[in-house]
């Protein structure tokens, strides 16, 4: 590979990198949130934990922590690409 395009693609890699960090953050707020609603349905009564409300409760953590799934796998497939570039570089 040529100077200018090692060049581009350095520039490629700074771009993609902050990625990942984005990723983070927002996985850590969806976890702080789906733990807030946990707690929120640990706290409910029996009675209302197994009313419609408990239920909404239990689907949203569910929903919450697909996302968190989710966001792991699309940022370990932007670590992957990283890797892939670098290895072009190389």
């Amino acid at each position: 590979m040529n100077k200018a395009r090692r060049k581009s693609l350095r520039k490629l890699l700074d771009q993609i990198r902050p990625i990942e960090a984005v990723i983070e953050e927002l996985k850590y707020d969806i976890e702080v949130l789906r733990d807030e609603e946990d707690e929120y349905l640990a706290a409910m009564p029996s009675s209302i934990g197994e009313s419609a409300r408990g239920e909404a409760a239990n689907a949203a953590i569910g929903a919450l922590e697909d996302a968190i799934g989710l966001l792991e796998a699309i940022q370990s497939d932007v670590v992957e690409a990283v890797e892939k570039v670098e290895e072009a570089m190389a």
